[in-house]
């Protein structure tokens, strides 16, 4: 089985991209015509792994995160991304950045206008992201209805804005550095926005911080302001909010600082699907049926974070692995699998491993069939050469 597992891993990692720098994501760069902006605008698109393997009704939660024209803190944030990702923290999810051109940053997270324009600059932005980018994510990269918006500093006031424009479409706000007072938006109007709940006809996150460090004093002094509102108001519904404040940081640190500990808390619901598997579930009772309960933890789990989930390549190794393992059920590990298949039909490795686990119970019928339905897969593929056929096609004969 090792030979054929590497030989497969081979494959994924051809099919994904050679010069990923992400385990868990591969990346692009999309380039969509935007009649808002008037030309053709360029974002940083980084998508799952299981992507290229997904069912058709397989879809994934959009984050979308301003400012990826920094070099070094977006880096160090798609990283914390991709770990948390791969350590099963957060579900997999569609990650866009958002690159702004340092002449026209301020302009497009403003309420100017520039000459022949009706539209604000911010104005221009929120339609480019709501009308443009975010149907084409839908339509041709299998993103769901979950959108989460990180901004820091200016495209954190543009967070601020989103959040007062666009409240039932967002599910996490994430406003790092940011402020309020800047047209066409004032702390007052915002407040007022965010303590009446009927604007929230959904569960919204929204997190806000500020270091306290020197540089950072005026964005720390508008964020106590709204942190010290909304105590007071104690608005109860769907608006949830979290204030931190990060000793010592200055105003980029506090950029990619701020993150880490954001998703980990938002996706908190997430991580405890895995995590009662492995230290309550199977070292428990016998479990009956572990794929419907899998699929029953993904769906109350995601009605709490208004997301619909898939199974994530941890969840299914992880869990059909100490099945087969440690507790012999094989014809349950390949249960788990076989939910995997029916998220990612294409991803190959399932079916490998599936095969691995007949053996192992000695029934050559039910091994003969699971080889037919492999050899269909791979027959029909159309992300393997003729040489990566061949040689998959061997394997079924040993």
């Amino acid at each position: 089985m090792k030979p054929v597992f590497i030989l497969l891993m081979g494959l994924v990692i051809g099919v994904v991209g050679n010069a990923q720098r992400y385990l868990g994501y591969s990346s692009e760069k999309l380039k969509l015509k935007s009649e808002f902006r008037s030309k053709s605008v360029e974002v940083d698109l980084f998508l799952p792994e299981t992507l290229p393997y997904a069912a058709e009704g397989t879809r994934y939660p959009v984050i979308i995160i301003f400012d990826s024209q920094h070099e070094f803190t977006f880096p160090h944030i798609m990283h914390t991304i991709d770990l948390l990702t791969g350590e099963s923290q957060m579900p997999e999810s569609i990650v866009v950045g958002i690159p702004f051109d340092n002449r026209e940053r301020f302009y497009l997270t403003s309420g100017q206008k520039k000459q022949g324009q009706e539209m604000m600059g911010i104005e221009l932005t929120e339609n480019f992201l709501f009308q443009e980018l975010l149907p084409k994510l839908k339509s041709d990269f299998h993103a769901n209805n979950f959108l989460g918006v990180i901004g820091h500093s200016r495209t954190a006031f543009l967070v601020n804005y989103l959040l007062t424009r666009h409240s039932p479409e967002i599910d996490l706000a994430v406003a790092l550095s940011g402020f309020y007072s800047n047209k066409p938006m004032t702390i007052e109007s915002c407040k007022t926005f965010l303590a009446d709940q009927d604007h929230f006809p959904s569960p919204l996150r929204y997190y806000f911080t500020a270091g306290t460090a020197k540089e950072e004093e005026t964005y720390l002094t508008e964020c106590r302001d709204m942190a010290a509102y909304l105590k007071e108001q104690q608005p109860s519904g769907n608006l949830t909010w979290t204030f931190t404040e990060t000793p010592s940081a200055n105003h980029m640190t506090n950029y990619w600082l701020s993150i880490p500990p954001i998703l980990v808390d938002f996706f908190t619901d997430y991580n405890t699907i895995l995590n009662s598997w492995l230290h309550e579930k199977l070292p428990g009772a016998l479990i009956s049926n572990p794929s419907e309960l899998l699929q029953a933890d993904l769906q109350q789990v995601g009605e709490r974070l208004n997301l619909s989930l898939n199974p994530s390549l941890t969840q299914i190794y992880s869990i059909a692995s100490d099945l087969a393992f440690q507790k012999k059920e094989y014809q349950k590990a390949i249960a788990i699998l076989e939910l995997g298949l029916a998220y990612y039909p294409d991803y190959l490795d399932f079916h490998l491993t599936i095969i691995d686990f007949c053996k192992k119970m000695d029934q050559p019928e039910l091994l003969k069939g699971y080889k037919e339905a492999f050899r269909k897969k791979i027959e029909q593929s159309t992300q393997l050469s003729a040489q990566e056929k061949t040689e998959l096609l061997k394997t079924l004969n040993e």
